[in-house]
């Protein structure tokens, strides 16, 4: 199973990546409105060939105004009583334009609809390790969405630049952000972007997630262009030092696991869980553990879209097109949780009654 997510936004767009760039002395620079595709739009989009003969410069680090921002608040629904829950996003095929918030028992297949808003675009999503924000990525609008759930508001932050994926960093109070071009930490509140990472136009890396515990980072690195298979093709793990200190990362291909769009780390960051194919022939769920270097692949995966695990470590959910599954890693089989007519998009478990973490 061959994925490229950026070959995978490029048919969904119509556009050709933008440039590779390399570091420069660090300068100010003015975020515009008016940014599209090409993240600087003095630059022209570069060729394989241009890459090749012309390296060109981007600051590494920068503060960019988070003043176009935008607060909705907004009625909280329901509120299930405590328990675990599987977090998703559902859309209404009989009105477009709706989006419902929605956490599933596992164990009755009830569910709560937490909100309902035309707010977001769910290109995708992902809920904070602090469990009360979620994140929603609006490719069309160029803008990240956060709902608070204790506040119960929206914030609508713009982005100074085309953003294809993201993905929370371990403290919950940032973001690793993905251009066209290049992967950076951000802050959507102050407006901090640090690049850790300029993409290779032939063969480019991306979909960085940082493990809990700070001590790791998984991503899938794939050939860009057509072509036959690229060996080097899969996911990576390395030690996660260049996001710790925020700086440009070197990237260590030596740990090359299974090619797959769905992968997650344990609550603890300990293990990393991936749904991929076992010597290409059928769908199998890996378990990998950085520090003993081991593989195992004990249960059979249908096709998934997103995994998440749950919060003892105990489950895995998978989904895809409509459908939720529960993988029990102990009792070794698979339950479905839910089934609709509408798409939905696993976004994480939940446990209710929240905590609102503390200050400090």
């Amino acid at each position: 199973m061959r994925i490229s997510f950026l070959l995978i936004l490029i048919s969904l767009f119509g556009c050709k990546p933008s440039g590779a760039y390399m570091q420069s002395t660090p300068s100010t620079l003015e975020p515009s409105s008016n940014l599209v595709e090409n993240e600087n739009p003095s630059m022209p989009q570069a060729s394989v060939e241009d890459f090749q003969n012309t390296l060109e410069e981007l600051d590494l680090s920068q503060t960019l105004s988070p003043s176009a921002t935008q607060q909705i608040m907004i009625e909280p629904m329901e509120t299930p009583p405590p328990g675990s829950y599987i977090l998703y996003v559902r859309s209404n095929v009989e009105i477009p334009d709706i989006y419902s918030i929605r956490a599933i028992s596992t164990e009755t297949r009830d569910f709560w609809t937490l909100h309902e808003s035309t707010n977001y675009e769910v290109f995708m999503s992902e809920l904070s390790s602090d469990d009360y924000k979620i994140a929603f990525l609006d490719i069309q609008r160029r803008n990240l969405q956060i709902l608070d759930l204790f506040s119960n508001t929206f914030e609508v932050i713009q982005l100074p630049y085309l953003t294809v994926g993201f993905s929370w960093t371990p403290d919950g109070n940032g973001l690793i952000v993905e251009t066209m071009s290049q992967i950076a930490l951000f802050d959507p509140w102050t407006g901090d972007w640090t690049t850790v990472y300029f993409k290779n136009p032939e063969f480019s890396c991306a979909n960085f997630k940082w493990s809990p515990d700070e001590r790791w980072i998984a991503f899938i690195c794939a050939r860009e262009s057509s072509g036959p298979h690229d060996p080097r093709d899969g996911v990576y793990v390395m030690q996660a030092t260049c996001l710790q200190e925020e700086i440009e990362c070197e990237l260590d291909l030596d740990t090359q696991l299974p090619e797959t769009a769905a992968y997650a780390w344990s609550p603890d960051g300990k293990m990393l869980a991936l749904c991929s194919l076992e010597d290409g022939l059928e769908l199998k769920l890996f378990i990998y553990s950085p520090d003993t270097e081991s593989l195992t692949s004990d249960q059979k995966c249908g096709s998934i879209e997103k995994i998440a695990w749950s919060r003892d470590g105990g489950k895995i959910a998978g989904s895809v097109g409509s459908d939720i599954d529960v993988y029990d890693l102990s009792a070794g089989n698979l339950r479905s949780v839910l089934r609709d007519e509408n798409m939905v998009r696993l976004i994480s478990w939940i446990e209710f009654p929240l905590e609102y973490p503390d200050d400090d």
